[in-house]
């Protein structure tokens, strides 16, 4: 608005103008006045000074990076390595029992254990009742083994904790156990018994002479590129042995060696071989041949069933007395195979034994149960596989004072209880197969490897990988708490220090702000006013333009009271109500 004389003729116009330049400067601020304006005034006068304000802008800025670092860390965080423990679970008090424990890492796969500790407690009294039952090396196979004998504890539910060590790698687990004197142990994961000699037995029989041929793998199934025993058994029509001579040749496939040409059966009718076969399939033409080696009767072909194995477990004697060292003889595939071998007893894990093979024969030395009784004995290459790598074979321990007739007998009888073979057996039982020191032993083995055979698979009873999943994620979200109650925390401080700050700088330099705000005045008896805003006051009055800087600093600590109530409203959310959030 202008003033003009002819509104006012009464009164005289004193009007006063800013030169040309000032006044262009006036109307556009300077940076270095606009810096006049904010933070160095601010800095020349609050009082903590600038070293202060510097400390505090990088503190903030230190927290924030070193949340981010935390942050992304709790990102990366997963199991890497995972305490397993192969076990039944059920354990007979007073008796041998087996477990086997491994690291396995996602990525290496299994860590050799180098030592472990096992205990024992009660599981409703934390300190009663507690018994270390190992405690030592375990070995530096992939899975460490490890025999203990369970206390003689009333029947129940017990905790076993088992701590293992592997170079810097330990872990702990605990987990339930049961001890049962009734525990009757666990069946085949699977049976290896033939199921070409259910339906097609391995045997000819001539009808000239009435002799039946029979050629009996002492494992049920030949393994290819390993040594194998063949038992040749010759009976009557009846069953009952005969003492005979057998011609072999091979009719098809292919064998590393050879096989002898003419076999000798014993008053038990039996006599065995060693074979090597080459390749998956194997036949073998068997005849009766006379004193002369002539030829008596027909010519029969037998196909034997050959599958892939790694290894082939044979015991120097397919008996030992109890408390006594058992030889075995381990063949395999690889000269530097690692091995796994378990001991079972009625379908109870009762031995666990591991190592490392250095060449394709092996002999292996273990202790002989102490209890009496038919013993498995398995061999696999990992803890993790068994299935067809197994090789298995029967075991009998027998009491100090045993004789080995009373031993035949004892496997005779559980023959004819598994309708195994039981006709041959229901012989042996009658006496009317002549036993006798020189074919004790093979008669013993012979019968011995009739009997079912299978594998029991180790199975993983405990892990803790999910203990150890659940760990790492409590440990992300206590991060992820952390970082959100800092955050609130940091972001309520520099909320509230940053209003703090202005409505510092406007209280105390709103007067040095105010003398840009008029760029011309007209005094008009002894009036001024203000051309550009139309307003006016009285001269040399302050002169205050909307708000008032004590209401405007009232509203600015109104408003960083509501921010930091706000951030301490999600920092106790966070805190005590556990809320978390998925990065």
């Amino acid at each position: 608005m202008e003033i003009k004389n002819e509104d006012f003729p009464e009164v005289e116009i004193v009007e006063e103008t800013l030169p040309h330049e000032e006044k262009r400067q006036s109307e556009r601020l300077t940076q270095e006045e606009l810096n006049s304006l904010g933070l160095n005034p601010l800095l020349e006068t609050f009082p903590i000074g600038k070293k202060a304000i510097k400390i505090f802008i990088f503190t903030l800025a230190g927290i924030l990076g070193i949340l981010l670092i935390a942050g992304f860390w709790a990102l990366g965080l997963d199991v890497s390595e995972t305490l397993v423990i192969y076990s039944q679970g059920k354990f007979i008090p007073s008796e041998e029992g087996a477990i086997r424990v491994a690291f396995i890492d996602d990525a290496k796969g299994f860590i050799p254990i180098e030592s472990a500790i096992v205990t024992l407690r009660n599981a409703e009294k934390k300190k009663a009742n507690e018994a270390i039952l190992f405690s030592g090396m375990v070995g530096f196979n992939d899975a460490g083994s490890i025999v203990m004998k369970m206390p003689d504890w009333e029947p129940g539910h017990y905790l076993m904790k088992v701590s293992a060590r592997a170079g810097k790698i330990e872990k702990s687990a605990v987990f339930s156990l049961t001890l049962d004197p009734l525990f009757e142990g666990s069946p085949y994961s699977t049976s290896i018994t033939s199921a070409t000699e259910k339906v097609n037995k391995p045997e000819f029989f001539d009808t000239e002479s009435g002799i039946r041929i029979e050629l009996l793998p002492e494992n049920y199934v030949l393994a290819s590129s390993l040594h194998n025993l063949i038992y040749v058994r010759t009976t009557d029509t009846t069953g009952k042995p005969v003492k005979c001579r057998v011609g072999l040749k091979l009719a098809s496939g292919y064998i590393n060696g050879s096989i002898p040409d003419v076999i000798t059966t014993d008053s038990a009718g039996l006599s065995a071989f060693m074979i090597y076969p080459a390749v998956n399939f194997l036949s073998l033409s068997v005849s009766l041949l006379n004193e002369e080696g002539k030829r008596i009767g027909g010519e029969g072909v037998i196909d034997l069933p050959v599958e892939p194995r790694i290894f082939r477990l044979r015991a120097s004697r397919p008996w030992a007395k109890e408390g006594e060292k058992m030889d075995l003889r381990l063949f395999s595939i690889n000269r530097s195979n690692p091995y796994y071998l378990d001991i079972y007893r009625n379908g109870i894990w009762i031995y666990a034994d591991g190592g490392y093979l250095n060449s394709f024969s092996t002999q292996i030395s273990i202790p002989a149960p102490e209890k009496p009784g038919i013993i498995t004995l398995q061999v696999y290459g990992s803890p993790s596989y068994v299935g067809k790598g197994v090789s298995s074979i029967h075991v009998l321990i027998g009491k100090q004072d045993e004789k080995i007739e009373d031993a035949i007998k004892k496997v005779a009888r559980m023959l004819i209880k598994e309708n195994i073979d039981a006709q041959y057996a229901s012989l042996v039982l009658d006496d009317k197969i002549p036993i006798y020191n020189t074919n004790a032993q093979m008669l013993l083995a012979m019968l011995l490897s009739r009997l079912d055979k299978g594998f029991y698979e180790p199975k993983i009873f405990y892990t803790t990988r999910k203990t150890d999943e659940k760990a790492i994620a409590n440990i992300k979200n206590r991060i992820k708490r952390t970082i959100i109650i800092s955050l609130c925390a940091v972001s309520g401080i520099f909320a509230v220090a940053v209003l703090f700050m202005m409505a510092l700088a406007l209280r105390l330099h709103s007067p040095f702000a105010q003398k840009y705000k008029i760029n011309t005045t007209t005094a008009i008896n002894g009036e001024t006013f203000d051309k550009n805003h139309h307003d006016y006051s009285i001269a040399g009055g302050e002169t205050d333009y909307g708000m008032g800087t004590r209401k405007f600093f009232i509203a600015l600590a109104f408003i960083a009271a509501i921010i930091a109530a706000f951030f301490g409203l999600l920092a106790i959310l966070f805190t005590y109500l556990k809320w978390t959030f998925v990065f």
